[in-house]
């Protein structure tokens, strides 16, 4: 739910700040929106914009969400520029959010090390700031959020510095949270993404394979690992073959700042207002039928909402990746067959596992 256009950076990956409209979410008409049956099961709410702590009623804005009653965490993204203002507001967040048994994370954007965060986010100064930031809410966390996540965006300008950001946030209890910068028809680079897109580039385009994959070798937990994969596996394949289910298929939406309903963020077109239409009517309708059937030509080339868990096709292509991995060398060093047959019979039981056994 981006609540606004109002936007403090330059971004070369974004073109909101070029709008020439600062518009705001309306708390009211949304608070009304909201009751509608059809986001009666609506648990977490992801905040974005522009910036959202741009937002003089951005208080409003939360106590508006109070009428999802099922509502049990927010997501907050900022650009980390306007700390105090940030600071101000999520402390707010976590107090009002903390009273309603909602819990609340916080996503600082950091697209790299010095100058070249500033050059992405087209600010100088941005990411002394933003740093400054990160310091001053990690110290106190409880304060301002439950969750503190440093959001990297990888594009064509900071691939070859990326591994310098792991290593820079060590001394911070953060989460770092890696994507791909992609086409988004909401922020406007559907159609220009070739300036920063990682495809566009072959070398740029291995670069970040090989990125992934070393996530992928290194990563202990399953659930990431396979996330890393399947970003692996999509540039591999040159932007086909998504492996990652997304739920806005048929269950996730967007809401945006001028209350237009999308059913994802990444390449839908408004499927109605709710200011004037409500949800439940929207979504019955034949223009919503018809922009599902289009999106779905789409997906396949999308890495958008890549944490979502795999595919069947997914599971069974990263199962016999894992194993690969865990057994290949030691099937080589076996010297009878009955020992790599042994060997066999265990990856596969651990194919299955994954494929069909694993909760993501």
């Amino acid at each position: 739910m981006p609540i606004t256009s109002r936007c403090n950076s330059c971004c070369v990956t974004c073109n909101v700040w070029k709008h020439h409209e600062r518009k705001d979410i309306d708390a009211a008409v949304l608070k009304d929106a909201l009751k509608d049956p059809f986001f009666s099961e609506v648990q977490s709410v992801g905040i974005n914009g522009g910036e959202f702590s741009l937002v003089p009623n951005f208080m409003a804005i939360l106590e508006a969400l109070t009428s999802l009653p099922n509502l049990v965490s927010i997501y907050l993204i900022t650009n980390g520029i306007a700390t105090e203002k940030i600071k101000e507001h999520t402390r707010s967040a976590k107090t009002f959010c903390a009273a309603h048994g909602i819990s609340v994370s916080l996503c600082i954007s950091l697209d790299g090390v010095g100058s070249v965060h500033d050059t992405i986010r087209g600010i100088p100064g941005n990411f002394e700031k933003t740093i400054q930031l990160i310091k001053d809410i990690s110290s106190d966390k409880s304060l301002f959020c439950d969750e503190l996540i440093i959001g990297h965006t990888l594009s064509r300008f900071n691939i070859d510095k990326t591994h310098e950001i792991a290593d820079f946030l060590s001394p911070f209890d953060v989460t770092l949270d890696v994507h791909l910068a992609v086409p988004n028809k909401r922020i406007g680079t559907f159609t220009d993404s070739e300036k920063y897109n990682i495809l566009a580039d072959d070398k740029c385009r291995q670069l970040a394979a090989e990125y992934f994959y070393s996530r992928f070798l290194s990563e202990g937990n399953l659930t990431a690992k396979a996330r890393f994969f399947a970003n692996y596996y999509y540039l591999k394949n040159q932007g086909k073959g998504r492996l990652s289910n997304c739920l806005y298929r048929y269950r996730d939406v967007t809401i945006d700042e001028n209350l237009n309903l999308r059913l994802c963020a990444t390449a839908s077109e408004s499927i109605g207002n709710l200011g004037k239409e409500s949800a439940s009517s929207i979504i019955k309708s034949t223009r919503t039928k018809k922009e599902t059937k289009r999106l779905l030509k789409e997906c396949n080339n999308c890495i958008h909402y890549s944490y979502y868990p795999l595919s069947v096709k997914g599971r069974f292509l990263f199962a016999c990746e894992v194993a690969k991995q865990q057994y290949s060398m030691t099937v080589y060093k076996c010297h009878s067959r009955r020992q790599r047959l042994k060997l066999y019979l265990h990856a596969l039981s651990n194919i299955i596992k994954i494929v069909v056994k694993y909760d993501y």
